[in-house]
């Protein structure tokens, strides 16, 4: 590639520009047969790195992040209604919408983890506080649950139990849900307990026997795919049916409403499991305590999509030894993604580790203060040329903080990033475990970041994170004057239901791709164009010269 002019201001204006050779002009790196770096966007960033003798990995000069660069509009009939935003969080863990919240104990919880993944993201459930191992599994299982395809774990009676100990059980569970399939001795289904009999169960007397209230037919073999289901329950108008094997022995259980909701594709944008169930992250430390590696096999067991590796520092050999146990153990159980590093020195260990996803971001959330604390971090736009650069065998990676609009959403994708993660943004909303308050007419949410002094003072997982002692969440040990917190806490406008937010950050992305001329996101990155710009042009791009005002319309 052409090197454009190194020399300091003053510059002729031939030197504020970069150039692409003819003869790199087809430049790929071919992984995997997609071309993954773009020779446009490369030549560009080039001109803010130096070279270091016997050093390949990028270095970067002069670091951007989103408001210092605009991409190009390029010829394009595409309208954003075309595009297709389905991405990848990790190897094997797609996204139908490449937005993800926070491991945040203000931002991501059941209800935000099944809110994300009905936009088409995911929630990442954090791991804060003093969330146990047990309560997060929790967590995660409300979200694996909330959805179901096939039921591969429902409830069951016994034939020989009575009505009296299965209205006794319900009660007692706490069970919402309303079909219970009967087995025998064997496991071998013989019947089910249905939503009608269970409404109508109190006209029955208390001590007979299941096997003389069930419903006795019919059961579904477990070789009939979703479309025989959807044909059989509509047709015998039963709005649920127990799966079993070639012995009887049961396998699951199907449930009307999940399946009309797969085949007519009533959710196409949901974010579904092969079994139709919602998929779910939860975050965990890379110190392998044996609580630690309780959590992660309580996790596993429920079917938890993807592990996140989460910590301040995942450039570290431990980080890289929790990939590697994890990936040794679980196998392919679950996917792992590690962050959150700034700068890839990490990348080919964590990689040869077995990492199916990366994260990067240290220091530009709202909330964090690591760069002003440390004076350690990397502005976001850098970060995701670096993490393309260095990523040459198609591992994704997200780009975790700095992203206030659809414009940093935008930007953050065409440099690379497969996915984005949101904790400000997605605070405020409806489904937050956030503390909503009332001050004078506006309403606003609780939001903290994880190395704050509240966060680390509420437990030892936010001060696992940021590499503190065990007992962090001890605070009769701790002097809080000397506590120095990588982060801060405080209100954040109330903004409403999650899936209004995340739709105007996606329809952001929507139109930049559709500006570029770019049907999905793939494409986006190979053709994306970009250019910096200065104070006065980011002023020019926002509302200007314009005195804002109430409009009503008289009657």
């Amino acid at each position: 590639m052409t090197k454009t002019n190194g020399k300091p201001f003053p510059m002729k204006i031939k030197d504020l520009m970069y150039f692409i050779d003819e003869n790199d002009r087809d430049f790929s790196r071919e992984i995997g047969g997609k071309n993954l770096v773009n020779p446009y966007l490369e030549a560009f960033m080039k001109e803010f790195s130096y070279e270091v003798p016997g050093e390949t990995a990028y270095q970067p000069r002069l670091s951007l992040t989103f408001d210092d660069i605009a991409l190009m509009d390029l010829e394009s009939d595409i309208r954003p209604d075309q595009v297709n935003v389905q991405s990848w969080f990790s190897r094997n863990v797609p996204v139908n919408t490449p937005v993800i919240s926070a491991a945040m104990d203000t931002v991501t919880e059941y209800g935000m983890a099944i809110a994300m993944a009905m936009c088409g993201g995911l929630g990442v459930v954090h791991k804060g506080g003093n969330m146990t191992p047990k309560e997060q599994a929790r967590h995660v299982a409300g979200v694996k649950h909330y959805l179901h395809g096939m039921i591969n774990k429902p409830k069951f009676f016994q034939e020989t139990d009575t009505v009296e100990y299965l209205k006794k059980r319900v009660t007692e569970k706490g069970w919402k849900f309303t079909s219970f399939p009967v087995l025998d001795a064997e496991r071998k289904v013989k019947g089910i307990i249905t939503g009608t009999k269970l409404t109508f169960i109190n006209k029955y007397d208390p001590s007979a026997k299941l096997e003389d209230v069930m419903r006795k037919e019919p059961f579904i073999t477990d070789t009939a795919d979703i479309d025989e289901v959807y044909k059989e329950m509509r047709s015998r108008e039963i709005k649920s049916v127990p799966v079993v094997d070639d012995n009887g022995v049961l396998r699951g259980l199907y449930v009307w409403e999940d399946v009309e909701r797969i085949v007519e594709g009533k959710s196409r944008i949901y974010n579904v499991d092969t079994d139709g169930m919602l998929r779910c992250a939860a975050a965990i430390s890379p110190t392998l305590t044996e609580e630690e590696k309780q959590r992660i096999d309580l996790l596993v067991k429920e079917g938890i999509d993807v592990l996140v590796l989460d910590t301040s520092h995942a450039n570290s050999r431990e980080a890289v030894e929790a990939v590697k146990y994890i990936k040794e153990t679980y196998k392919d159980s679950t996917d792992v993604v590690a962050g959150n590093l700034a700068y890839p020195a990490m990348v080919p260990a964590l990689i040869e580790a077995g990492v199916d996803g990366l994260k990067f971001g240290v220091g530009p959330g709202s909330i964090c203060t690591t760069r002003t604390v440390s004076g350690v971090g990397v502005p976001q736009a850098t970060v995701s040329h670096m993490a393309n650069l260095m990523i040459q065998n198609g591992v994704p990676y997200n780009i975790d903080g700095g992203l206030t609009k659809g414009a940093d959403l935008s930007k953050a994708i065409a440099f690379g990033a497969s996915t984005v993660m949101l904790g400000n943004k997605l605070a405020g909303t409806d489904e937050s475990p956030g503390r909503v308050v009332n001050i004078g007419d506006g309403k606003f949410v609780v939001y903290r970041g994880m190395a704050s002094v509240e966060s680390l003072l509420a437990g030892k997982g936010a001060g696992q994170r940021y590499f503190m002692s065990e007992d962090t969440g001890d605070t009769g040990n701790i002097d809080i004057a000397n506590i120095v917190s990588q982060g801060d806490s405080g209100l954040v406008p109330y903004e409403g239901s999650v899936s209004s937010v995340v739709y105007k950050l996606v329809q952001g992305l929507r139109i930049g791709m559709a500006h570029t001329g770019a049907r999905d996101i793939y494409e986006f990155q190979n053709k994306a164009r970009a250019t910096m710009i200065t104070d006065s042009g980011n002023n020019e791009s926002n509302v200007h010269d314009l005195m804002r005002t109430q409009v009503t319309t008289a009657k």
